[in-house]
């Protein structure tokens, strides 16, 4: 059972896109996930200025610390 005393917290994760061509070039791309105590990682995704819970397309810029 989820401790309600807990907050959800962001975690970024950076990952890299590459292309061969004549030179390798790379570009990040970063993940935001939101991390609750006692349920699954949510991936959140930009929506225009705001993020968006891609599994219940809720905004998410209220959460705790920010983003």
């Amino acid at each position: 059972m989820p401790d309600p005393k807990k907050e959800c917290v962001l975690a970024k994760v950076t990952q890299f896109q590459c292309k061969r061509g004549k030179y390798i070039v790379c570009r990040p791309i970063e993940r935001l996930f939101k991390q609750c105590p006692g349920v699954p990682s949510v991936e959140l995704v930009q929506q225009g200025d705001s993020y968006v819970d891609i599994k219940t397309h809720s905004d998410v810029n209220g959460l705790e610390g920010g983003i």
